[in-house]
């Protein structure tokens, strides 16, 4: 964060490393260098103070932010309410909502973003809609709910969404139309409050918080040289200008702190990046993310950071419309929904539905296992990311990152100009519609045909102590130079004991992929930049001639082995010209 720094280190009642920040009044005069401005915190976000902020924010994104109104009206018009929603009007003097149904009507409306967590929160099933279509007494609602429901008729506005009340929680035909239109429900809303320090619904919207409480610094001067400093323990925040050299998004979107659990959960993604607009309540002060900006009530000014922030990126390349453009997206999208928890694997494509149907609209292809349709050879060339090799979850097949579970993170080449494909795609294996949008499908298998070179894979150790993050592989019939082995990467940890083991000097093949031409610039002093790609695969089926993917292999890893250029053409490309071409499914 802009501010002066005192180096001290501590553990907060949180558990986390903090430190001490001094700072200055807004429009205050100091002599020392450094010192920033900051606003003072009183820790209470259900506060007036608050929300007067909350309304200057909404009032400058609706006059001023073209690209948060479609309309370019700079008056959010009342748009189509969703199938169900909560009418906050009160009911009693307890303050009792209930459920309706509108009928095509229209409306401005909320929606709240908020953590499940390990208790499941109020919601509506098939035996009790009609009771909450009568009414949902105050008192049933937890914590979370009735701050949101609070906010709501504080700011004036009649209609809340959330997703446990207003969806049939043991309806899966329910559930699933609920799923397909969650771009429309976040996008169309006036403004999304997100619970972002609560764990769960019980924890409320509304924090209070003494801990960030400023203390002042007493210096005396002379004349104009008097100055008054604060000092606080610092401010938490998630978008600290630290870039991640490894990721596409150099801020820390997706933080892992335990004081923003909100964000570690992967559905809240699609939540963030639809809302045209999403008020944090976070552990001592709001924070606003909208299309154009986004802003924190303690520090004076972040307008310098504004551009480099996610959401503002990720909206701004969508209304670029370029196929290149939105396949970017989505290679960014899937790279940070990777990183966050989710309760059931299978929900990972439709925790991503709203995101990858908006990103298709006016296309003519499909998201198919959660790789984008157009161009599907450079799809299947995506590795395992910054932190090695992923653990298998058991849901969707070999070749997408769908496969993984709690760890593995995708990422697909970049600066890409052309492709020579050297497969041919020749069709996919039980490609059905999966979540009820004819867009996004799944699949079972994947048949290519390509050039297939059998060896064997090498590694060394076996024990849960060791970290496999590579591996090489001996083609039949040759062994290159020691100094030049060809290195490959594993998709999962597969010398570990389990269904994904293979043992070392296990039959394996690689199938040669494509070669891409990419933008030579990134590598200063080459002048042929033309990686080949392959991935590294094992029979799992011989009479049906099925393989699954168990890793990858480029010649860029192997570049600057030793400081020695790759000699051109590559080993790779000399070792797989003139192999037989064999037709496989990967499944």
């Amino acid at each position: 964060m802009p501010y002066f720094h005192i180096g001290i280190t501590f553990k907060t009642f949180y558990d986390i490393s903090e430190r001490i920040e001094i700072f200055k009044s807004p429009g205050a005069e100091t002599s020392l260098p450094n010192v920033r401005a900051s606003q003072h915190i009183d820790g209470d976000t259900s506060s007036d103070k608050h929300l007067q902020q909350a309304i200057a924010w909404l009032d400058d994104c609706i006059l001023h932010h073209e690209h948060c109104n479609p309309a370019r009206s700079f008056v959010i018009a009342p748009g189509l309410l969703p199938k169900r929603i909560i009418d906050v009007t009160p009911l009693d003097q307890d303050g009792a909502v209930k459920l309706v149904e509108p009928d095509d009507e229209q409306g401005l409306y909320l929606c709240l973003s908020h953590c499940w967590g390990g208790l499941r929160p109020y919601t509506t099933t098939r035996a009790n809609i009609a009771q909450h279509k009568s009414k949902i007494p105050w008192k049933e609602l937890p914590r979370t709910f009735q701050d949101a429901v609070d906010f709501v008729r504080r700011l004036g506005q009649r209609y809340l969404w959330i997703d446990s009340i207003c969806i049939l929680q043991d309806d899966r035909e329910d559930w699933e139309l609920h799923a397909s239109k969650m771009a429309d429900i976040y996008k169309n809303s006036y403004l999304t409050l997100g619970a972002t320090a609560a764990k769960d619904s019980t924890h409320g919207l509304y924090q209070k918080n003494q801990v960030y409480q400023s203390k002042m610094i007493s210096s005396e001067g002379s004349g104009d040289d008097d100055f008054n400093l604060y000092m606080r323990e610092s401010m938490p925040h998630w978008f600290e200008n630290k870039a991640n050299p490894w990721s596409p998004w150099a801020w820390s979107f997706s933080p892992t702190s335990s004081l923003f659990p909100l964000l570690q959960r992967a559905w809240v993604l699609q939540e963030r990046l639809l809302s045209p607009r999403t008020l944090h309540f976070g552990p001592a002060e709001l924070v606003w993310e909208c299309c154009e900006s986004f802003a924190c009530e303690c520090v004076a000014s972040i307008e310098t950071y504004s551009q480099q922030y996610p959401k503002i990126q990720h909206h701004r390349s969508l209304m670029d419309g370029t196929t290149d453009s939105r396949r970017a997206i989505w290679h960014d999208t899937v790279q940070e929904f990777s990183r966050l928890s989710i309760t059931y694997m299978s929900d990972r494509l439709p925790a991503l539905q709203g995101i990858a149907h908006r990103l298709l609209q006016g296309q003519s292809h499909k998201i198919i296992s959660g790789l984008w349709g157009e161009g599907f050879l450079q799809e299947l060339l995506w590795r395992v990311g910054e932190f090695g090799p992923g653990i298998s979850c058991g849901h969707g097949p070999s070749w997408s990152w769908t496969k993984f579970g709690q760890q593995g993170y995708p990422s697909w080449p970049r600066n890409v100009l052309k492709v020579e494909e050297h497969a041919v795609h020749t069709g996919f294996e039980n490609l059905k519609d999966c979540i009820g949008d004819p867009s996004i499908l799944d699949a079972t298998g994947v048949r290519l045909s390509a050039p297939l070179l059998r060896g064997t894979v090498s590694y060394n150790g076996s024990s849960s102590d060791d970290i496999l993050t590579t591996f090489q592989f001996i083609p039949d019939g040759f062994w290159p130079d020691n100094t030049w082995p060809l290195i490959a990467t594993p998709d999962v940890y597969f010398n570990l004991p389990g269904p994904n083991h293979i043992e070392s000097d296990s039959t394996v093949y690689c199938a040669f992929i494509a070669t891409l031409c990419k933008n030579i610039t990134e590598h200063e002093g080459s002048e042929d930049w033309d990686p080949e790609y392959a991935l590294m695969i094992r029979v799992v089926d011989e009479d049906s001639n099925k393989y699954e993917r168990i890793g990858s292999m480029t010649s860029e890893d192997l570049q600057y082995l030793d400081d020695k250029p790759e000699p051109r053409p590559t080993r790779l490309r000399r070792m797989l010209d003139g192999v037989e071409r064999t037709s496989f499914t990967l499944v």
